[in-house]
């Protein structure tokens, strides 16, 4: 159970950080189409290293995370 909690811990920690991130990035790109071109270069780097990190270990482990979690569940409506 403590595993689960320190995961749940770190998870809260990060949706902090990537809400603030979300929060500057939208700032910045209110400036122009340059810094909304950076802004942009830099999620689609996190989110192109985020998915290959997650495909990697699924591959490794052979517990693929994908498969068990439904988009439909918790894409916002």
């Amino acid at each position: 159970m403590a595993r689960l909690e320190e995961i749940n811990r770190k998870s809260a920690e990060a949706l902090q950080i990537i809400r603030e991130i979300i929060d500057e990035s939208l700032e910045i790109m209110a400036s122009g189409r340059d810094e909304t071109q950076k802004v942009t270069a830099l999620w689609e780097e996190f989110l192109r290293e985020f998915f290959a990190y997650l495909k990697k270990r699924s591959k490794e482990t052979r517990r693929n995370l994908f498969s068990v979690v439904s988009f439909k569940n918790i894409w916002p409506r």
